[in-house]
């Protein structure tokens, strides 16, 4: 799945932490909180 503006715009909050991932290294996380960050695989 591609990590559109939009995707990323409308990812929900969760009872617990969760990642969407754009089909490479590149992972959002979403945080029960509410924030959202990066993470980069790097092999």
């Amino acid at each position: 799945m591609k990590l559109t503006a939009k995707a990323i715009e409308l990812a929900q909050l969760a009872d617990k932490e969760y990642m969407l991932s754009n089909g490479d290294e590149l992972y959002l996380r979403v945080h029960p909180s509410g924030g959202k960050s990066w993470l980069f695989n790097y092999p």
